[in-house]
């Protein structure tokens, strides 16, 4: 046996995947593959990068699916890289942010949004904690753009960043639904923060830092039950993250846990020939018989049954998919590899 092979059999995340003798099998530049390795049902996506290999290529092609689906209004939080940037990359990748800037269903948020504070990177300390505040404010405005909820719907509360309200305004599932089938209004949406890590270099306190993220992670559910929205795809969340640096392991560990699939970038610890790394997707809670249970949406006065298990019941704990990053075409994906192309 080629002794790279059987290294390479032997190694940790290879352990359960086998090397086949067949060609690479690419999906060209087409996310189609990417998509169906996640749930229909997604609130939290944690996507887990290093600083060798940045996973600011799949969140574009995240960005890129989620847009021409066309089923969900898009918050991008523009941390890592410009507006202008993204607007290359994707008109490179074939899509034209433009159109969608202009009709409002992409809201982009910059580090110069932050108004008032100065330069957002050179915020330190109580300041940082303020910017904080202030993005989250600035997200869950966004949202309201498109809603019609009462004035004590979004309240910030002065100790802990969150979501809070009157009882009345906390409605459940159940309740939800029933809005919904009668007013049958409300559209997803999808919040992505492209990097997070570079908003705790801000030098914030660990109290705001903790809030923040519980804040950020609590308008998933808030959005869905405000905007009368259920069914898949309510509202969505993306987060990148670096995880390679021991200081920030315990709050990334808390997202984490939070988090329906963790996403882990990662480059090979051999050399394969025309291979970037590996795409890790790991599902972290799986469908129960709880699950079986339809749920309503509905659309222009009609009503869908979705099932989560007839969704779901398919998926793997984890998957990997081998890619190739393009600088500026995007990626090409990659479901198997061959011996042959071992080096």
């Amino acid at each position: 046996m080629n002794p790279t092979c059987s290294y390479l059999r032997s190694h940790r995340w290879m352990r359960s995947f086998t090397v086949s003798h067949y060609p690479l099998k690419e999906m060209s530049t087409s996310d189609d593959y990417l998509i169906r390795c996640f749930p229909r049902k997604l609130c939290l996506a944690l996507l887990k990068d290093t600083a060798r290999l940045n996973a600011k290529f799949l969140i574009k092609s995240v960005l890129r699916n989620v847009l021409q689906q066309n089923e969900s209004h898009v918050i991008l939080v523009a941390m890592e890289e410009s507006l202008d940037q993204y607007m290359y990359c994707l008109r490179k990748m074939g899509l034209n942010l433009q159109p969608y800037l202009a009709s409002g269903q992409l809201h982009v948020i910059q580090p110069q949004d932050l108004s008032g504070l100065g330069d957002p990177h050179l915020i330190q300390g109580e300041e940082s904690g303020s910017a904080l505040r202030q993005l989250h404010s600035l997200i869950a405005s966004k949202i309201r753009v498109e809603i019609k909820a009462s004035p004590n719907t979004w309240t910030t509360q002065k100790e802990v960043l969150g979501v809070v309200g009157d009882d009345k305004d906390v409605t459940t599932t159940e309740r939800v639904g029933g809005e919904a089938t009668s007013s049958g209004r409300g559209k997803a949406w999808t919040i992505m923060i492209d990097n997070i890590s570079c908003l705790y270099s801000l030098g914030c306190k660990k109290s705001d830092w903790m809030g923040f993220l519980h804040a950020v992670t609590s308008l998933s559910a808030t959005c869905s039950t405000i905007n009368k929205v259920v069914g898949p795809h309510a509202c969505t969340l993306w987060l990148v993250v670096h995880a390679d640096i021991p200081e920030d392991e315990s709050w990334i560990k808390y997202l984490e846990h939070k988090s329906q699939v963790v996403v882990d970038v990662a480059q090979l610890d051999a050399r394969m020939a025309d291979i970037d790394g590996t795409v890790t997707i790991t599902h972290r809670h799986a469908s129960t018989s709880s699950q079986m249970e339809s749920d309503e949406l509905v659309a222009g006065g009609r009503s869908h049954h979705y099932s989560s298990v007839q969704q779901e019941q398919h998926m793997e704990a984890a998957q990997m998919l081998y890619f190739r990053a393009a600088a500026e075409t995007g990626v090409k994906w990659i479901t198997h590899i061959g011996s042959k192309d071992l080096l």
